[in-house]
Parts: C-alpha cells; structure tokens; sequence
C-alpha cells in the first residue's frame, strides 16, 4: 500500500516541498580479512536495514550462494543497494546473514559473525 507523506507543504493535496530529514548512507563495505592461507573466497548473503519508514528489509548486499561473489582480503564488496533512503529519524537495524561459500554442501559453508 503506497502512503503519502504527512510533512508536505503547503499541505499534501498541493505538494511543493518535503521537510529535510536525517538520512543514513553507506558508501563502501570492505572484507576486513579472511580464513589464513586463502587468497580469496566466494561470499554470498545479504545485508540489509530497516526502519520506521518500511520495516521490510531494504537491501545493501544480496548475493545468492548460485551467484557469490569473489573477494580478496581489503577487496570493497559490491552493493546492490539500497533501493530507498534511510531514515535516521527513528531506530535503524542493520541485519546481516553473510557467508563463505566452500565447495560441497551449505551446511558447510562459513558464516561470517565478527
């Protein structure tokens, strides 16, 4: 259901402006450092935000496990996102389910937690 802001002016039938809010931007994600001896991995998963605008996840990083992406160490990580601002006019949450792709089976893959 699309909803009309209520902070317009002069009022929301005669729309000329929007009053300015906080926003959050993200410029750049790096992969700080990876397994020891490995000189790149296959990372795949999502990081996303939600807000009190759109509690529904608004995606930075989404990466399928058919469709990782390889990285080095220090390598910045491609962002497929956001598709809408951010507010910071209320609470932020930032999810993530990142992971390391490893040959074989999901279950073994690596998650990324630090």
């Amino acid at each position: 259901m699309l909803t009309m802001p209520t902070y317009c002016y002069p009022d929301r039938e005669t729309c000329e402006f929007h009053q300015p809010h906080r926003m959050m931007q993200i410029y750049a994600l790096k992969l700080a450092k990876i397994p020891t001896g490995v000189r790149s991995v296959q990372l795949y998963g999502y990081i996303a935000v939600r807000d009190e605008r759109n509690s529904l996840l608004n995606y930075i990083v989404n990466h399928t496990r058919d469709a990782p992406i390889t990285l080095q160490q220090g390598s910045f990580i491609e962002m497929t996102g956001p598709k809408r601002g951010i507010s910071m006019c209320c609470s932020v949450l930032i999810e993530f389910d990142m992971r390391i792709k490893k040959a074989g089976r999901e279950e073994d893959d690596l998650q990324l937690i630090d």
